[in-house]
């Protein structure tokens, strides 16, 4: 007679243990839309003041590393306003695995389409396809680019990821149109700080960093980031709160020629306006 109690005992058991592991779930995640608020305040204050990413329909645009395709959504419903006829957004996954890891992937992918851009899937960032090859790009577009190899110790994790940007720049540099660009955004907390992601470009003898900016996900109305391993409710954290609270950056690298000519002719502009400054002083 004992038996059945136990049993009892325990399912009730369970109940309660399932009830508070629901309630803490809730918590965490009111919490994390909490903080997301609060920061997107934040945020948002001089978003009226500060300069638009410029981007628009006559960029010739590769994405890659995309996520759940809210970035590449965001672009061509906010930015692209001629047309994304010339976006190209790809992922590493494939289009099964995609929909998986990501519940909102597939309507994304599906309204990019819409409005004409090109969607590929299993595009590895490091080795382009020849059908990518083709084509030469004014901003190639790597956000929040990850090994995703889930390694712990982290001088073994920046090695990862070190290679992986390298290897990025090797491969997109030549896909670059004369003047175009290679964006690439960052956390610049510890340990992306420590990616050295200016030194990486710079080691390649071609690229040069023409700058960075802040990366404000605010700017891309839509957009939510989303980790390599996808978004895991109790766990992942919505509202960009992640990136938000790192500081990201976008580095803007081009070829070194290019920056050489650009250094060149503020230099030139300068003499010139000097030796005017000088002409007018005379008597």
């Amino acid at each position: 007679m004992a038996k059945p109690k136990k049993k009892k005992l325990a399912h009730a058991l369970n109940r309660v243990l399932s009830k508070a592991e629901q309630r803490i779930i809730a918590e965490k995640k009111a919490q994390a839309q909490l903080n997301a608020e609060k920061a997107r305040k934040k945020q948002t204050k001089n978003t009226s003041t500060r300069p638009r990413p410029e981007y628009s329909s006559k960029d010739k645009l590769l994405l890659v590393g995309e996520g759940n395709f809210s970035f590449a959504k965001s672009l061509a419903e906010n930015y692209l306003m001629e047309g994304a006829e010339n976006m190209t957004a790809t992922c590493y996954d494939s289009e099964e695995v995609l929909y998986e890891k990501y519940q909102e992937a597939k309507e994304n992918v599906e309204l990019i389409r819409e409005l004409g851009a090109t969607v590929m899937f299993n595009v590895d960032a490091t080795h382009f396809s020849k059908e990518i090859r083709k084509n030469k790009y004014t901003k190639i577009i790597f956000n929040f680019p990850h090994a995703g190899a889930g390694i712990k110790d982290q001088d073994r994790n920046i090695i990862a990821n070190q290679k992986l940007l390298t290897a990025f720049f090797q491969a997109a540099e030549p896909l670059l149109e004369k003047e175009g660009e290679i964006h690439i955004t960052l956390k610049t907390c510890k340990p992306y700080d420590l990616w050295s992601v200016k030194s990486l470009a710079r080691s390649l003898g071609v690229l040069a960093t023409k700058g960075t900016r802040p990366f404000h996900p605010d700017d891309f109305p839509g957009y939510e980031h989303r980790r390599t391993l996808g978004y895991k409710e109790g766990v992942s954290k919505g509202g960009n709160l992640e990136i938000l609270s790192s500081a990201p950056k976008t580095f803007i690298f081009v070829r070194k020629e290019m920056m050489e000519k650009d250094i060149e002719r503020s230099l030139t502009g300068k003499r010139k306006r000097d030796e005017e400054e000088d002409s007018d002083d005379e008597p």
